[in-house]
């Protein structure tokens, strides 16, 4: 993945934030035509999320998709208007909100599967490098976004609440049947809310 260059970064920042503000302000969703959309690249499919955090970093929202479906610069709009409204986690987000949150953009690079010869290699694999992880066992899913191994340090760890977020018991990445994939996340947000740095 070409990483995104700081215009093009400040330009997601200001869809996810606008976009959010947008819907209060009309009720309905921020309409960019593809021809209005300053940067190509943008316009290619990937995955991503948006994250919303209080300024004190607690997180607010956080809605994405892993899997790239639909160019990058919508999958923004949409995916900072799920966080701001429809993350289960949280109650919606409400106007006076607005000014105490950061918008953060995580872009995917697309998952490829990732292959080891048991637990050990795995776990000494995870220890090196970090990157985001999708287990999958059956029809039950889960992702953590790379930056989540800033607070679970511990490969072990990290694999156990990411099993118990797939709704599987803690110890389910041991099984044999499950399948994982890895990618890595260019990780940007706002210096301040409404400031892109």
């Amino acid at each position: 993945m070409q990483p995104l260059t700081e215009p093009q970064q400040r330009y997601l920042l200001f869809l996810a934030r606008r976009a959010v503000e947008y819907s209060f302000q009309k009720a309905s969703l921020l309409q960019i035509a593809p021809k209005n959309v300053p940067y190509p690249e943008l316009q290619k499919e990937q995955g991503c999320f948006v994250s919303l955090h209080t300024t004190a970093g607690q997180l607010r929202g956080c809605v994405g998709c892993i899997f790239p479906k639909e160019p990058l610069y919508l999958a923004v709009i949409h995916n900072a208007l799920a966080a701001a409204f429809e993350d289960s986690r949280f109650p919606m987000l409400r106007p006076v909100e607005l000014e105490k949150v950061i918008f953060e953009v995580s872009v995917l690079t697309t998952p490829q599967p990732l292959v080891y010869a048991g637990q050990d290699q795995l776990l000494s694999y995870l220890s090196k490098k970090h990157p985001g992880i999708v287990l999958r066992l059956g029809d039950r899913l889960a992702t953590f976004l790379p930056q989540v191994w800033e607070e679970l340090l511990e490969p072990v760890e990290f694999l156990s609440h990411l099993s118990k977020k797939a709704g599987l018991d803690s110890g389910a990445w041991r099984l044999t049947d499950v399948t994982m994939l890895e990618y890595e996340a260019q990780v940007f947000c706002e210096s301040a809310p409404g400031y892109f740095p």
